[in-house]
């Protein structure tokens, strides 16, 4: 018992940040009991399939520098009950409610490779249970088998809408399909037990939602309700939220966002292997979704340069000495970002801005961006840095003049061999 307890108590416990919220969290690898009873522990819960797709669709996976991933599998707090009247019916349960009664039965059953049978001197209080929670909406009905949804109708579709959306944390089932679309994936495939399957059952059985990354590469992550591994080893994602006192998030003066394209811009086009160039800048929504407003960034989108296109430097120029804030970032492209800023530099006339320029060598809508961090990165340095012009990239700021780029590894570094 005092290994156990032991075990519990070094539990790697995180916090990072999705959108308006402060997301405490921790990744435990164990059969379900002790998931359990290690997240209840430290103040936790097991994840939601809404706070899941949230947690991805918010880039934490870029945020957190490789640290935990909120990809590949996780079991959910989503339970299957596969229920033996009517015809045979899937229902899927949100909170634990009804494994949280039966939790050794299940990591049991599951340990013997077999179904877990609703006992006998249950059965009723179940029943009663989930047909409470279907009048109330609550629970809702999944189909049988195997269905594939677009990720583009996530917001209008009844299964996917239930699974991903969350009103109590503002959370809307089609971002986290246009995350999966910015992904290449076009669909999202669910799996429950064919109803043959569930009817050669002596009775009404439970299991839980889970999802896996890969198992389906090329139309979706698959989220399963029909997979008995509760006994096993396999990982979980404990999670707390709480919303973030946005009065304490930004200084007075607004951050005014120039975009000038770039990779940061970008979208990856799987059939030609290669990035695209969006039509329209994706910074303002990504902004938004993680919390400031339109009183904390204003933004100009002065072009969407392709890879080859000339940048227009005196229009960029113009906007900066035009602009009512003292505070800028400018977005963009990296590879020659040193022959911007060193312009910038040479023909600013203003003494009294800050400006920050940035970019990434991963397009903001693919999960293992650098842009995330390097947008939090350069937000953070223009407030604190003395007027001038900068450039800011992983976690390093340069002056124009000491600027230089190692092509081989992808980096910025100084000639003087130090940065800011």
């Amino acid at each position: 018992m005092s290994d156990y307890r032991n075990w519990i108590s070094k539990v790697k416990i995180n916090k990072t940040r999705a959108g308006v919220y402060s997301v405490t969290y921790s990744k435990v690898e164990a059969p379900l009991n002790l998931q359990q009873e290690a997240f209840a522990d430290h103040g936790l819960r097991m994840i939601s399939p809404a706070q899941l797709g949230f947690v991805r669709a918010s880039q934490l996976t870029s945020q957190l520098g490789g640290v935990i991933s909120f990809n590949g599998y996780s079991r959910t707090n989503a339970d299957v009950f596969y229920d033996d009247r009517d015809d045979s019916k899937v229902i899927v349960v949100p909170d634990d409610a009804l494994s949280k009664q039966l939790t050794s039965e299940l990591v049991y059953c599951h340990k013997k490779n077999r179904e877990c049978i609703i006992p006998e001197s249950k059965r009723e209080q179940f029943y009663n249970a989930v047909d409470t929670m279907l009048k109330s909406d609550t629970a809702f009905e999944a189909p049988h088998g195997i269905t594939k949804i677009s990720t583009s109708a996530f917001g209008q579709d009844k299964l996917a809408s239930r699974l991903f959306s969350d009103e109590s944390l503002e959370i809307k089932a089609q971002d986290y399909g246009e995350w999966l679309k910015s992904w290449g994936l076009k669909e999202q495939v669910f799996y429950f037990d064919d109803k043959d399957y569930a009817q050669s059952k002596e009775s009404a059985y439970l299991d839980k939602l889970f999802f896996h990354e890969g198992y389906d590469r090329g139309t979706g992550f698959s989220v399963r309700g029909n997979w008995r591994d509760l006994a096993n080893f396999m990982s979980a994602l404990g999670v707390r939220f709480e919303k973030i006192d946005m009065a304490d998030k930004m200084t007075d003066e607004a951050i005014h966002v120039i975009m000038a394209g770039g990779t940061i811009d970008s979208r990856y086009d799987s059939e030609r292997d290669t990035t695209v160039t969006l039509e329209n800048s994706g910074l303002p929504s990504y902004f938004g979704s993680i919390g400031f407003t339109k009183s904390d960034v204003v933004f100009t989108e002065i072009f969407m340069n392709d890879k080859d296109a000339k940048i227009d430097l005196e229009k960029l120029l113009r906007t900066i000495q035009e602009s009512e804030q003292r505070k800028l970032i400018v977005t963009h492209r990296v590879c020659d970002i040193p022959d911007t800023a060193r312009y910038l530099k040479a023909n600013l006339k203003r003494d009294d801005q800050t400006v920050v320029l940035s970019g990434s060598m991963i397009p903001l809508q693919c999960p293992s961006s650098d842009a995330p961090f390097n947008l939090g990165y350069a937000i953070s340095e223009v407030r604190k840095l003395n007027p001038g012009v900068y450039i800011s990239m992983h976690a390093k700021t340069f002056t124009p003049d000491e600027v230089a780029k190692d092509m081989r590894l992808g980096r910025f570094y100084s000639v003087f061999g130090e940065n800011l």
